[in-house]
């Protein structure tokens, strides 16, 4: 067991995970969104959004749609496209889960600037150091 008394905000389960293996993160970010490498990088931007906000809103289309301000059906549309580029589709639980962890793992090496991200990566890793005998 962890001691974390001392280290502030909790580092959310997920990025603990990926942060206490940065190369296989990246590499796992790298293998799950190849299908976007190369592409015009505002495009990227937008599906990556999209996602995000797809996986904010716990799979509505509707409520992603309302905080990307546009109609639902351009948030389909953009999945849709996720999905022919990555290979994966959000509606297969499998799928989603490696989307979802590939896009922490890209905001985490991106230095974590969105909400939510692990916020002191060396407090984390005081932490990981440190266990507590049972």
């Amino acid at each position: 067991m962890s001691d974390t008394t001392d280290v502030g905000p909790a580092v959310p389960p997920l990025d603990a995970l990926l942060l206490a293996d940065p190369s296989g993160a990246a590499a796992l970010a790298r293998s799950v969104l190849s299908g976007l490498a190369g592409r015009d990088p505002r495009d990227v931007d937008l599906l990556v959004s999209t996602l995000e906000a797809w996986f904010d809103a716990a799979g509505s289309c509707s409520r992603a749609a309302g905080a990307l301000h546009c109609h639902r059906n351009t948030v389909l549309n953009r999945l849709t496209r996720v999905a022919a580029l990555t290979g994966r589709d959000v509606s297969d639980p499998r799928d989603a889960a490696e989307l979802y962890t590939a896009l922490r793992a890209r905001r985490l090496r991106a230095g974590g600037r969105e909400r939510g991200v692990a916020r002191d990566v060396t407090a984390l890793r005081r932490v990981s150091r440190r266990t507590v005998d049972p």
